[in-house]
């Protein structure tokens, strides 16, 4: 539904600006689509009752929305929509603002009842009393900066503060809450590392004025700050989950949580009803060296999943609706070079997915006869020994467009940078690689007529990029999982 809402907006916005003149032309071309596909291993029988629901998007201009049979692509459907204002700006596409890409894989309709960050030690503000979190850092800096003249100095946070300052939001509306942040900067004393050092530059005027104020965070200690939450009647059950990255090298490293009571785990946050006051407690506390990767509730509520990476290995906790512990599964081995990916979720089923250094990896777990199970696992390395692009663990090259399983049959769909629009479909048993199809479709020779030929213009090859896709077994669920 909610990929529904985005997708008829951004349709709604499209057509509100039809091309005059060309109009007629260019919607009579870009509505004739077709998708052929090619059997690259097995049988394409295995996507029998499989659908593809892909939008697909060019240069801020036009938008695609294809339905795709998978055993039958030549019955594919497709809308197409056009606006004149995204051809005028073609250069400029407003969807590269929103982070991560493509936006509407991460757009949430609905806002999150809880958001917690750790405010950037990377800014630069007009003067020191618009240094919020970090005034007492950069006030040391200002004392000593002669009238007139620039200084930088390097200061170790940990000298001037004990640990990470927190913004909490709820329910929301875009307020920071005082109280209940200060209830979370009590509970979640995060240290800061003892060689955390940041680079604090003071600019001061005649007057004695600061008039800049430039500070520089540690790239060795990106903090990188989330949080997955369940709402369990007038509480908030949730994970947090503090990290540092080093920008030089890419790895990460679990923040020291030792102050924490507990220590890190599944917490809960009771509020007040006009949300000014709350309160915590730690409701599972993880071993020691454990991640918290994600944390969520069955369809029904039933049930409550908590995902992590302990040690060697991606580990699923199931608690039932009182957070007891009725089960604990080892899903896929982790290493050096593999790590959680992503999780996928369906009515009955997920799937959790790991990137290692040659192949992604899935684990599915469904439910049969009340209990959650592991079905089975899968992985592409098939798929890249046969030398078709099926991974990436930065998703810079290659992206899992979306999955769906069904009764021990488990679709993936994927593309890469050279192959989009067009994109691969596995289907899996647990035998292993049931289907592998290459589905190649008609929309870039057809967007690159649309422009040089029914518009005169010129951009080159045509970028397109596969927005807010959908993949699901008819037979089965009302709309697969996508990434």
């Amino acid at each position: 539904m909610k990929r529904m809402s985005v997708l008829v907006l951004v349709l709604a916005l499209l057509s509100a600006g039809v091309l005059t003149g060309a109009s007629v032309a260019v919607q009579r071309q870009g509505s004739h689509v077709t998708v052929e596909a090619e059997t690259l291993a097995g049988d394409p029988s295995a996507a029998e009752g499989l659908e593809l629901s892909l939008p697909v998007y060019c240069q801020n201009a036009m938008l695609w929305d294809m339905t795709v049979p998978a055993a039958r692509p030549e019955d594919t459907a497709a809308r197409f929509a056009c606006s004149s204002f995204g051809l005028r700006n073609a250069d400029f596409n407003i969807f590269n603002l929103f982070i991560p890409y493509p936006m509407l894989r991460s757009v949430s309709v609905e806002p999150d009842p809880l958001k917690i960050e750790i405010p950037s030690s990377s800014f630069s503000v007009p003067s020191v009393n618009s240094s919020y979190h970090w005034m007492e850092a950069v006030q040391l800096v200002a004392d000593e900066t002669p009238v007139g003249e620039t200084l930088t100095r390097q200061v170790k946070l940990a000298e001037v503060y004990d640990c990470w300052p927190m913004e909490v939001y709820l329910d929301g509306n875009g307020m920071w809450f005082d109280p209940v942040g200060q209830a979370f900067a009590d509970y979640f004393p995060i240290l800061i590392p003892q060689d955390y050092q940041v680079e604090i530059t003071i600019q001061k005027n005649e007057r004695g004025r600061a008039t800049s104020v430039d500070m520089e965070a540690d790239p060795r200690y990106a903090p990188d700050c989330t949080c997955d939450f369940v709402q369990s009647g007038d509480a908030i059950l949730f994970i947090l989950n503090v990290q540092y990255v080093d920008e030089n090298t890419g790895a990460y490293r679990q923040a020291d949580g030792s102050v924490i009571p507990g220590g890190w785990g599944i917490y809960r946050l009771t509020t007040s009803e006009d949300k000014t006051e709350g309160s915590l407690e730690t409701l599972f506390s993880l071993p020691e060296g454990s991640m918290a990767r994600r944390f969520w509730a069955s369809a029904d509520g039933s049930n409550l999943f908590l995902l992590t990476e302990e040690k060697d290995v991606l580990r699923l906790r199931v608690f039932d609706e009182d957070m007891s512990l009725l089960d604990t599964v080892d899903l896929l081995p982790l290493g050096p070079e593999a790590a959680f990916y992503s999780l996928v979720q369906g009515e009955d089923y997920f799937v959790a997915i790991v990137a290692d250094e040659d192949r992604f990896r899935f684990a599915v777990v469904a439910r049969e006869d009340g209990a959650w199970t592991p079905a089975f696992s899968a992985h592409t390395l098939a798929q890249e020994q046969s030398g078709y692009s099926f991974y990436s663990m930065s998703s810079s090259e290659a992206n899992v467009l979306g999955v769906d399983y069904v009764q021990g049959k488990l679709a993936v769909c994927a593309t890469n940078y050279d192959l989009e629009p067009s994109f691969y479909l596995s289907v899996y048993d647990r035998d292993g690689l049931a289907y592998l199809g290459r589905y190649t479709s008609s929309l870039s020779p057809a967007g690159a007529e649309i422009f040089s030929g029914s518009l005169g213009m010129e951009f080159g090859s045509p970028v397109f990029d596969t927005l807010s896709p959908a993949i699901r077994w008819l037979s089965h669920s009302e709309e697969g999982g996508a990434l």
